[in-house]
């Protein structure tokens, strides 16, 4: 208990968005909840002492918010979420101990996530959710189960989280070894920018994506091993789009550009090597060859207020990062597909709409920078045409057209695919969305 409250205190003096080593490990806190062990993972330590709170203190908080919370929802066949006044925790039962996977304190917001039980009945009808019943049905909920017996009806493997941690450690010693390879100067302007990139991603989706959808899949799972390379490939592949994209945005220095090549030169010779399909090798050229056939348009067109660039079906929002799909294809062409099969071809629709619609919301927070700079996104276009509300309200209605198209393609895919792999992407764009639409109707 010594080492770990001494852990604990290292912790807090780190800086927020640090890496740490082994995110997904299990941490025994010596503390039981139904006579269950509390487990915490390195991830949700760090969490927990970047509150700033006393440990001893956060503990008893946690066992209370599992014991008696305002009410749990199920996140997924893995994780359940508990909510208790402002606090979020999320939690897997592994072989019969409670292991605490992360914490938030943040303010409490109805999520579209199962519920499973509550103490009270719901807010009032005026909140849009469609997990809102009626005052039976909450009643119904609550007497049916209680936070025991929930917890004890979950009980799964513990090989979720040893081969998650397991994978991103083996990605990020594969990054180093590759970035080793640089001058030195140049491996650490690299591993700057990587690692700001990584401190966003607090979910592990550009390292993990592979793996995620690997660990979802209904049908055969591809080995481990492959999971590794393809987590590198779209570490690198983003990092190549984002310095990319920062430059041709003109917030890049001059002296990242190499390092956004090297990237995108190993993420191509990754998966021209992963797998011996000739067809799968000419769709990595084909998304590569997008990519740059889409930044030439976009700085030969996107940078004059005068003449403003039709970006028509957009289509060249999704081509700049499309090659995020190519951990998720690559595992489908292992397992037999190919480029014709509706597996493959909806998994690519999939992520072409989510990326315009991602896209189209981070132009949106990025607009008045955009506008300063003559960077003419879609949204800067149509400010320029309309209302900056106009334009605004326009682009929201986009980013829920190309959601909804992304969810209808999701349903040619749940044959192969559990929906929660879906839903974890689209989630972020989705509330983002909703609240944007929440503000312009004020």
């Amino acid at each position: 208990m010594i080492g770990l409250i001494k852990k604990y205190r290292r912790l807090r003096i780190l800086k927020k968005g640090s890496l740490i080593k082994s995110p997904g490990g299990r941490i025994n806190v010596g503390r039981s909840v139904f006579n269950i062990t509390l487990f915490l993972t390195r991830r949700s330590l760090k969490h927990i002492a970047e509150k700033k709170k006393d440990y001893s203190e956060i503990l008893v908080f946690l066992k209370k918010i599992i014991k008696k919370p305002d009410e749990i929802r199920k996140i997924n066949k893995k994780r359940l979420l508990f909510v208790k006044e402002s606090s979020r925790i999320f939690v897997a039962v592994v072989e019969k101990n409670i292991v605490v996977t992360m914490f938030e304190t943040k303010p409490n917001y109805l999520l579209n996530f199962e519920l499973l039980w509550r103490t009270e009945v719901p807010p009032s009808a005026s909140v849009r959710t469609r997990l809102a019943g009626s005052r039976s049905e909450f009643s119904a909920l609550k007497e049916a189960q209680n936070p025991k017996d929930i917890i004890f009806n979950l009980n799964i493997s513990s090989s979720f989280f040893d081969v998650k941690g397991g994978i991103l450690e083996g990605i990020h010693t594969a990054l180093r070894n590759e970035l080793r390879k640089l001058p030195e100067e140049m491996n650490m302007a690299a591993w700057g920018i990587i690692k700001k990139i990584l401190s966003y991603d607090s979910k592990n989706q550009i390292s993990l994506i592979p793996f995620f959808f690997n660990s979802f899949l209904k049908i055969k799972k591809v080995n481990k091993e492959l999971l590794i390379p393809l987590g590198l490939a779209n570490i690198l592949g983003w990092t190549a789009y984002s310095v990319f994209d920062n430059f041709f945005d003109s917030k890049e220095k001059r002296q990242f550009l190499p390092i956004a090549i090297f990237c995108l030169r190993k993420t191509d010779i990754i998966y021209q090597n992963i797998l011996p399909n000739h067809d799968f090798k000419k769709m990595v050229s084909r998304i590569i060859d997008n990519l740059d056939i889409a930044n030439f348009w976009e700085i030969t067109h996107c940078r004059s207020k005068e003449n403003l660039p039709d970006y028509g079906d957009l289509k060249s929002l999704a081509d700049r990062s499309l090659g995020h799909a190519l951990g998720p294809i690559a595992i489908l062409f292992k397992l037999g597909f190919n480029s014709d099969s509706l597996e493959v071809k909806n998994l690519i629709s999939f992520f072409h709409h989510l990326l315009i619609a991602r896209q189209l919301n981070d132009d949106l927070f990025d607009r008045d920078e955009d506008l300063k700079g003559n960077n003419i996104s879609p949204v800067v276009s149509l400010i320029l045409k309309k209302s900056e509300k106009e334009a605004i309200m326009e682009i929201n209605n986009l980013i829920f057209f190309h959601l909804e198209k992304a969810g209808e393609k999701t349903r040619n895919l749940l044959h192969i695919c559990e929906k929660d792999f879906f839903y974890c992407l689209i989630k972020p764009v989705l509330k983002a969305a909703e609240e944007t639409r929440m503000t312009i109707r004020k």
